[in-house]
């Protein structure tokens, strides 16, 4: 049986979430999860993660961002970005409890300005944020490709995975692009 917070977060969702992100680009890929194409760069996608907690509707939201070369050598956009994930973490008011990452949606009368408050945060945060990974790991892969991987620009976020400088795929990775295998 599905809560009555649970049924206004499912119409926020289909209601206000999924057109805005479709407004900016995004494309619905499955239930909870969006991805934007970014031709001649590579693709980012944000995706909700449902948890459970009696008389709340309490989630995550998820960041992925790949690059366009990345993409190619992982296999494609099927298989996940992989090259940068995280969660983005709510503003103090839509936070399920102080300093925590995970989002809820507490009563059914507030999903409108709830709704509201994630918008704004993709506007004021996410979008911009997911433009930066690209264009660090891009900033990255071209250092790399030009024979220099001890010259990478320093990371500039905190809370985010960068699969692709995990070692086990990091030398492999550089050899592809140095191969000119790369799109």
């Amino acid at each position: 049986m599905v809560s009555e917070v649970r049924r206004a977060f499912n119409q926020m969702m289909a209601g206000q979430i999924g057109p805005f992100l479709r407004g900016h680009g995004f494309q619905d890929q499955k239930k909870g999860c969006f991805l934007r194409v970014i031709d001649g760069v590579g693709a980012v996608s944000l995706w909700f993660q449902n948890s459970n907690y009696p008389g709340h509707a309490p989630y995550f939201i998820n960041i992925g961002a790949g690059t366009e070369r990345w993409i190619a050598y992982s296999g494609g956009v099927e298989d996940g970005l992989g090259q940068l994930s995280g969660r983005v973490d709510p503003p103090p008011e839509l936070a399920f409890a102080p300093g925590v990452d995970m989002w809820s949606l507490r009563t059914p009368e507030a999903a409108v300005e709830h709704g509201a408050g994630v918008c704004r945060t993709f506007d004021e945060v996410v979008f911009r944020r997911l433009a930066r990974h690209l264009e660090y790991n891009t900033a990255l892969e071209d250092a790399a490709g030009g024979g220099t991987p001890g010259r990478e620009p320093p990371p500039r976020w905190s809370g985010v995975v960068n699969r692709m400088m995990y070692p086990q795929h990091l030398s492999d990775y550089f050899a592809w692009l140095r191969a000119g295998r790369a799109p």
